[in-house]
């Protein structure tokens, strides 16, 4: 039968309560995450290795209250607890990690001798309690080593100090950074939020992140490693005690134990043991005994000793609701904004597509209407050259006809009247034709437009042809044409007329036709 109990949502709190001293590991996790199901056996070979030992698993898609709650992004997270306090946590399916941690954090409950009660004398859990403290204090010497070394190092240091690198690593304010998760933004928006106002304030750094909404890279990682807060430890039992700091036995704590603080050192960044000073000017500064006796805070602040665990100051359920409305409200005043903006500039792109619209219609109907322009005047242009052609033929077919009536002989044997003669008049003698040596030729286009030229009356249809090829854009197979009488020439032909053979004397029309 599993050891290992599956909460419902809600019932994680109870159970912590109820497991009392012992240590308390719970599993988040998920079925659709393939780590989760990997680790799985390993964690249930765990609940049965160690019976002394709570284990809990809460699913996130059935507990998202809890999951929420306890502000778990990712899976598997696995969270340790004693004494209702969470102690460690780490996510990854680590088996080795998730045994070694287990190993370390589970208190030895057992005695040396049976029948004796809790508070009559030193266990193996108040040993545990003491290595412990034993570490804590090792730690606050080599802090306190660490910090003479640097003022050391300061002071011998030159005016070269003004160039200070850039830090390379950065710790977020783990309450700031809870109030910005809790009030929606991404851990990672708030994390580096709080690194560009250096940890000033959570209201700073959410107006950062309001100017900075638009900006692409406002997801991008930091450039800086960013150093998590170490896990608080373990508290001690309510009858035990401890060396870390001598404490005065009261009514209330007759054994003279030290608290063990819910808060961390700002200097040497350690669970606070004892005694626990307050700055009464900076907000939520905490020192410890060691630390408040190195007096490397400002001299002029006071601070006020707590040997009794206190809660900084949390917001309200109701302050919480009223600044999460505002911060929706903020929101959609951002994303209504936007919204205008993008409509706004969408009504712009299309007035311009129109305005754009218009003019490509105006230029297509320009064209158009110059396209019938020239066609129309073509046409007229084809007119004028065919009634000049015949023009031309008439006036010469009545010149062949005068010619032919003029020579035309008498009918023999018939008798003719005698007729008194009449008056001759003076015969003017006909002047000679007039001899032409070169014609002018108009010349038609496939494209429409016109060419002259001026070439010998003698010369070859041909010559027309190749001139056209050297001169003009023609090209490809065309020959040449009378417009009146329609006549299109053969290649043979264009090499035996000549002009004067086609009649284009002293001038004369031909047209370019393809082949």
């Amino acid at each position: 039968m599993s050891r290992i109990k599956v909460l419902v949502d809600g019932q994680l709190n109870g159970e912590l309560k109820a497991a009392g001293k012992k240590l308390v590991v719970v599993d988040f996790t998920a079925t659709w995450c393939g780590p989760c199901q990997m680790i799985a056996p390993e964690f249930e070979s765990l609940s049965k290795q160690h019976p002394d030992v709570v284990f809990l698993k809460v699913d996130v898609d059935q507990c998202k209250n809890t999951a929420q709650e306890h502000r778990v992004s990712s899976m598997p997270t696995f969270h340790f607890w004693l004494d209702n306090r969470k102690v460690d946590e780490f996510s990854g399916a680590d088996r080795n990690k998730l045994k070694s941690t287990i190993e370390r954090l589970k208190p030895d409950t057992t005695f040396s001798t049976p029948g004796q009660s809790l508070g009559g004398g030193r266990g193996n859990y108040q040993s545990f309690l003491d290595n412990l403290e034993s570490k804590q204090n090792q730690q606050q010497e080599q802090y306190q080593k660490q910090m003479g070394s640097n003022n050391t190092s300061s002071n011998s240091s030159n005016n070269s100090t003004a160039n200070k690198t850039r830090p390379t690593s950065f710790e977020p304010n783990p309450i700031m950074k809870g109030e910005l998760i809790e009030m929606g933004f991404p851990e990672n928006r708030a994390i580096k939020a709080l690194y560009n106002v250096q940890n000033s304030s959570s209201q700073n750094a959410m107006d950062w992140i309001f100017e900075n909404m638009d900006n692409p890279t406002i997801d991008d990682p930091l450039d800086v490693q960013v150093v998590a807060a170490p896990a608080a430890a373990p508290a001690p039992s309510s009858t035990t005690t401890t060396t870390a700091t001598t404490v005065a036995k009261t009514p209330d704590n007759p054994h003279g134990i030290p608290t063990i603080h819910s808060a961390l050192c700002d200097m040497c960044k350690q669970q606070i043991i004892g005694i626990r000073y307050k700055c009464k000017v900076c907000p939520n500064y905490d020192l410890c005994q060691a630390c408040r006796d190195l007096k490397t805070h400002q001299a002029d602040h006071e601070f006020a000793e707590h040997t009794e665990d206190i809660q900084n100051y949390q917001l309200t359920p109701e302050e919480r609701a009223l600044q999460k409305q505002r911060l929706d409200e903020k929101v959609q005043e951002i994303r209504k904004k936007k919204a205008e903006e993008e409509a706004k500039r969408e009504i712009e792109r299309e007035i311009s597509r129109r305005e754009s619209g218009k003019s490509n219609s105006a230029a297509v109907e320009k064209w158009k209407e110059d396209a019938a322009k020239r066609e129309a005047e073509k046409i007229r242009k084809e007119k004028e050259e065919d009634a000049k052609a015949k023009a031309k033929i008439k006036a010469k077919i009545e010149q062949d006809r005068l010619e032919r009536f003029g020579k035309k002989p008498a009918t023999a044997g018939a008798s003719a009247p005698v007729a008194k003669p009449a008056a001759v008049p003076p015969v003017v003698p006909a002047s000679a034709p007039k001899e032409y040596t070169d014609s002018t030729i108009q010349i038609r286009l496939l494209d429409g437009s016109t060419i002259k030229g001026t070439f010998p009356v003698d010369a070859k249809l041909i010559d027309i042809h190749t001139f056209l090829s050297k001169n003009t854009s023609q090209s490809g197979k065309f020959t040449l044409s009378n417009t009146y009488p329609r006549k299109i020439y053969t290649h043979d032909e264009l090499k035996s007329i000549s002009l004067k053979d086609a009649g284009l004397v002293p001038n004369g029309t031909l047209l370019v036709s393809k082949m």
